[in-house]
């Protein structure tokens, strides 16, 4: 199911819904019981998000926040199960819940093919199985990303300092908001 709340979490980052306080105890208590976001981190053009169920962390997203007009929206989710890169862009016509093949390269290492789920006909999700490709990123200027003929490079830019932000709040995952961090 997570593999589908990426989309939803990214629009949710950028919405204004949480700026406005729950005004019964009602609403109050089913906003506490779906997953929120309780931090926000700007690194360079980078989001860092620390997500909460309740009161205990529960994920961890990094977003492209400045990037030129028509330019791929992309992040990455972190959780229990794994890590997740979503890119949506107008050059894809995907079919949603098709499995793909994407094939990823930072641009300081070599090619390497991912599955890929599509979400959305612009928008697919791709399940990071080897952890290598976050230190990959930090020393590339981009990531080019391919499903079937189309290809799309990503900036990652300034994303070594922001990984260090992400990976603070992904030593929190599992744990009650407030508790130290070992």
């Amino acid at each position: 199911m997570r593999r589908y709340l990426l989309p939803g979490l990214i629009a949710l980052t950028t919405s204004s819904v949480f700026a406005h306080a729950a005004t019964s105890p009602a609403v109050a208590q089913a906003q506490s019981a779906r997953t929120r976001p309780v931090g926000v981190s700007t690194v360079g053009p980078w989001e860092i998000v620390q997500w909460a169920k309740d009161r205990t962390v529960s994920r961890c997203s990094i977003l492209r926040e400045r990037r030129p007009p028509g330019a791929p929206s992309y992040g990455l989710l972190v959780d229990r199960e794994g890590t997740l890169l979503s890119v949506e862009t107008d050059a894809w016509r995907l079919t949603p819940d098709v499995s793909v093949k994407a094939t990823v390269a930072a641009a300081a290492a070599g090619a390497r093919e991912m599955k890929a789920r599509p979400v959305s006909p612009r928008r697919a999700n791709i399940i990071v199985a080897n952890s290598a490709l976050l230190t990959e990123l930090q020393g590339s200027e981009k990531l080019a990303v391919s499903i079937g003929a189309v290809k799309v490079d990503l900036a990652f830019d300034d994303f070594n300092a922001a990984r260090v932000v992400l990976e603070s709040c992904v030593q929190k995952i599992g744990r009650n908001l407030g508790a130290p961090t070992r």
